[in-house]
């Protein structure tokens, strides 16, 4: 399903720290995200909240894949929910 909404993900790396990343599509079995930065193939994490609305979902995450950008702008990432 395509959304307008956020994801906050806090990374197993760095548990403190919540990031906040645009949605492209949600699905029960994963989502798919833009970020500026490239992440890391195998990366694991707790996808805790979708935003707007601020509901908590608390489901394990992987990053299946990352995509550089085609000339300029965003890293389109693959996350599976565990």
């Amino acid at each position: 399903m395509r959304t307008q909404a956020e994801l906050v993900v806090r990374w197993h790396h760095d548990m403190p720290t919540a990031i906040r990343y645009r949605i492209l599509d949600i699905s029960e079995g994963g989502a798919r995200i833009v970020t500026s930065a490239p992440l890391i193939e195998g990366m694991t994490g707790t996808a805790v909240t979708l935003l707007p609305k601020g509901t908590r979902i608390n489901r394990l995450c992987s990053v299946c894949w990352s995509r550089p950008p085609a000339l300029s702008g965003a890293f389109e990432v693959g996350l599976r929910f565990g």
